[in-house]
């Protein structure tokens, strides 16, 4: 298991987009409870130490076909390593505190955790820093609107448009139309009309 682990981290270390995805699957499909989770954070650290995922559809893969996963198969001490990531200055592993939630979206033990890294997240500047909230936010929002909406309340100045329309995605439309008015408002420099 050992040696496949390093085959499918060798796949990582190509330049190539589709020789990323290909030891992607291979830790999805042949790897995915072959190895302790505490194993495999330390050694998906050093894909980002290294910095060999630089792009959202790499990063994303990876979140949702291999972090997820573990995260849903291991539980909360798994799921707060990796939330833990919200920290990294490097905009791909901290992007990777978040994604993976989507795949738990459901269960409210991970909403603490998802809490944390989402402030940190939507405060930072780079688009897809931002868009990871987006994305946790509407998945949890189909099965825990108010979860979504306090969010929202207490971070609103640190959204973009994009982030804003993702997370609110599911909401009506009154509700969708009312918060981006007041974002809006926000971002208009005083003295001018929205």
């Amino acid at each position: 298991m050992e040696r496949q682990l390093e085959v499918a981290l060798a796949f990582l270390g190509e330049p190539i987009a589709e020789d990323k995805l290909a030891g992607i699957l291979y830790l999805q499909d042949y790897l995915d409870g072959e190895l302790s989770w505490e194993v495999l954070v330390a050694e998906y650290e050093g894909i980002y130490a290294n910095e060999l995922i630089f792009d959202w559809n790499v990063c994303d893969w990876f979140c949702v076909r291999v972090l997820g996963p573990m995260v849903k198969s291991n539980g909360v001490k798994c799921a707060e390593a990796i939330a833990s990531w919200r920290e990294a200055e490097y905009l791909w592993q901290a992007r990777s505190s978040v994604v993976p939630f989507v795949t738990v979206a459901s269960e409210s033990e991970y909403y603490s955790l998802i809490r944390k890294a989402c402030v940190v997240l939507i405060s930072r500047e780079e688009r897809f820093s931002k868009t990871a909230v987006g994305w946790v936010l509407h998945a949890i929002s189909t099965h825990d609107e108010s979860f979504v909406v306090s969010f929202v309340e207490e971070n609103l100045e640190s959204f973009s448009k994009e982030s804003l329309g993702s997370a609110l995605r599911y909401f009506d439309k009154g509700t969708k139309g009312e918060y981006s008015h007041r974002l809006k408002r926000r971002e208009t420099p005083t003295g001018l009309s929205a």
